[in-house]
């Protein structure tokens, strides 16, 4: 029932002028890709190295809140590319990217793990002492390895969406 829901939108939408118009722009696809390869090798090193932070292998010279001031305005711009160019390309080929396993997973990680950013941020702002203290505590720990694990497994996931059917 989900997989036609999802079946007819995506033929919906490649019938759209906009779907079409993107189909016969040789240059859109891979400037676009190359756009977001670059935006999530960014994010994923802005993100880790908060990460790493919060597991305690790095950055101890800096609060968890610190960093997360520094690096925040980074994560939520590219995010934001990310959403663009994610957009243009599943626009190009609906069915490709909508009915494809890979993306589905890498959608419902990548919820989880802006549902975790989100939160750990609000966290920040109301208990900013707990997330800074050293050693590092345990919550601490369980987000940035979460975090790492999600991001690892999504730039994965979507690498084999080009694979997979």
């Amino acid at each position: 029932m989900i997989n036609e829901a999802i079946q007819s939108f995506s033929t919906w939408i490649s019938t759209t002028p906009l779907s079409a118009w993107e189909g016969t722009q040789s240059w859109l696809i891979p400037n676009s890709q190359a756009i977001h390869i670059i935006s999530v090798s960014l994010l994923v090193g802005t993100i880790g190295r908060l990460d790493l932070r919060l597991l305690g292998w790095m950055g101890l010279d800096q609060t968890v809140s610190e960093m997360s001031r520094r690096y925040a305005p980074w994560m939520w711009g590219l995010l934001a590319i990310l959403f663009c160019t994610g957009l243009v390309q599943t626009i190009a080929e609906p069915t490709r990217e909508l009915m494809n396993p890979s993306f589905r997973y890498k959608m419902l990680l990548l919820a989880i793990v802006l549902g975790s950013t989100v939160w750990m941020m609000q966290q920040l702002r109301t208990k900013a002492v707990a997330w800074d203290a050293l050693p590092v505590s345990a919550a601490s720990r369980l987000v940035g390895g979460v975090s790492i694990a999600c991001w690892v497994t999504i730039v994965l996931l979507g690498r084999w969406i080009a694979y997979t059917q």
